[in-house]
């Protein structure tokens, strides 16, 4: 039985398993829910076309998934936000901000690469044990291969496109006899900040939350010459019935990520805190801003889950990494859970 199922009153079977603890909503004197970057324009990607993901007609025959991830600097911005780029650009207006994010009044710094779309879907393929990352089912922007792991292969491989044969872009594996999850990162442009970052479990955390540390920054927020490393900061997932997870319109339940520290972010202003960003869009139960959600969809036969980026997550600050950890530890969870679904079926 899905141990997500909301409970039921009607439902007085005492073999049923009881729904998991989740976490309150914010108290009533919490800042107001409501996404504070709504209406911002999207911005576009600032990497190099050239060094776009290889097509697949272009390899000279299948080949196997490496779990080594590409370089950073092959980041490319997904599908979508490159056929964007290649629009002509506007007619800046006057007083009107043209910056990716909020902060800029006048002349704006260059666009934060973006590594995913600020909300999207993640679609089953039938029978088939290839995953599918996209805005819409039509417009695929990466595929996500699921493995047994017990051959040596990571239990998730997330590729840098639509197909499976595409490069690598990030790994994940489920740590053996515990409940925490390895993820493998493409390399940090700083050297010395490990590839390789876990997701583990909060001892003692009633809502059976999950944490994991991340440097954060951009290249264009700050450059990672000019002051040595990026700041490390904490995030969480935690279960959650509150209004960021019921705004995916899926089941009204499922995870939010929240980000424990409480200053602005690396290259954010003083504009940062007048957007509403340091209040947050939303808050939990402490008071930590939630950043990312996501939520099964339930109903639909494809369609497994939505994933969407809030508040400081939305801008891009935090980092390509942060968001790639970001959405592997989401899909770790996910298929955490659907495994232990499909192993009570059997």
């Amino acid at each position: 039985m899905d141990h997500l199922r909301p409970p039921d009153s009607n439902n007085n079977n005492p073999e049923d398993d009881p729904p998991p603890p989740y976490e309150e909503v914010a108290p009533p004197n919490s800042p107001r829910p409501g996404l504070a970057t709504q209406g911002l324009p999207r911005p576009h990607s600032s990497h190099n076309p050239d060094l776009l993901n290889p097509s697949p007609s272009q390899s000279s025959g299948p080949q196997l998934p490496s779990r080594r991830p590409r370089s950073s600097s092959h980041l490319s911005p997904y599908p979508g936000q490159a056929a964007q780029a290649q629009r002509p650009a506007r007619t800046p207006q006057p007083n009107r901000p043209s910056s990716s994010y909020p902060g800029n009044t006048n002349v704006g710094p260059p666009p934060i690469p973006r590594q995913f779309p600020p909300a999207f879907n993640v679609y089953l393929q039938g029978f088939s044990r290839t995953m599918i990352l996209a805005e819409n089912q039509a417009q695929p922007i990466y595929a996500l291969r699921a493995y047994s792991g017990f051959a040596g292969d990571a239990s998730l491989i997330l590729h840098s496109g639509p197909t499976e044969r595409h490069p690598p872009l990030a790994t994940l594996d489920f740590a053996p006899f515990s409940l925490g999850i390895v993820v493998t990162l493409p390399p940090s442009p700083v050297p010395g900040v490990p590839s390789t970052l876990s997701l583990d479990p909060i001892t003692g955390f009633a809502h059976g939350g999950y944490s994991f540390t991340i440097d954060v920054g951009t290249s264009v927020s700050r450059p990672p010459g000019s002051s040595g490393r990026w700041p490390l900061e904490e995030f969480q997932w935690r279960r959650s019935r509150g209004d960021a997870v019921a705004s995916l319109g899926g089941r009204g339940y499922g995870w939010k990520l929240v980000r424990m520290a409480g200053g602005p972010p690396p290259g954010a202003d003083q504009q940062w805190r007048r957007a509403g960003l340091a209040a947050g869009a939303h808050r939990g139960s402490d008071g930590a801003e939630v950043v990312a959600v996501w939520s099964e969809m339930g109903y639909s036969m494809s369609k497994a889950l939505r994933f969407a980026f809030l508040g400081t997550g939305l801008t891009g600050l935090l980092g390509e990494r942060w968001a790639i950890m970001a959405v592997m530890t989401a899909m770790g969870l996910f298929e955490r859970e659907r495994r232990s679904r499909q192993r009570r079926r059997f």
